[in-house]
């Protein structure tokens, strides 16, 4: 679930801002700004492969945590409620993916962010914009 340094209508973060009924999740989501970098990084160095990346950053946080540290930069919606999954009558199952990043690291060289860490990065950058 990718998210970045503003408020763009596909970042997980204007998602969870402006839905007011959350569901309690595990995802993994990826920094724009840390995958720019790391494909800037690849071209530099010549990468000419066709290898499949878990490009995410680690750590993978709940909804809930993502929902404090966003009440941590002053950013919340004052209707936001919890949702249990179970309680929906959906029509498809949802899928929820915690990725294994250890690639990115080992094979590559690149260090990611924690998850949190890149969300207080962007948040920062939001809540200065």
């Amino acid at each position: 679930m990718p998210f970045c340094n503003i408020l763009h209508d596909r970042s997980y973060l204007t998602k969870i801002h402006k839905y007011d009924n959350l569901i309690q999740a595990v995802n993994s989501k990826t920094y724009i700004p840390e995958l720019i970098d790391f494909i800037e990084t690849l071209v530099e160095d010549g990468c000419t492969g066709t290898d499949t990346i878990h490009f995410c950053n680690p750590e993978p946080l709940s909804t809930s945590d993502v929902v404090d540290i966003m009440r941590g930069f002053e950013l919340e919606n004052l209707d936001w409620s919890w949702v249990d999954i179970e309680e929906l009558n959906l029509a498809a199952g949802r899928s929820n993916c915690t990725l294994d990043t250890t690639k990115v690291k080992e094979e590559y060289g690149y260090t990611l962010s924690t998850e949190r860490e890149a969300l207080q990065k962007s948040l920062a950058a939001i809540t200065a914009a």
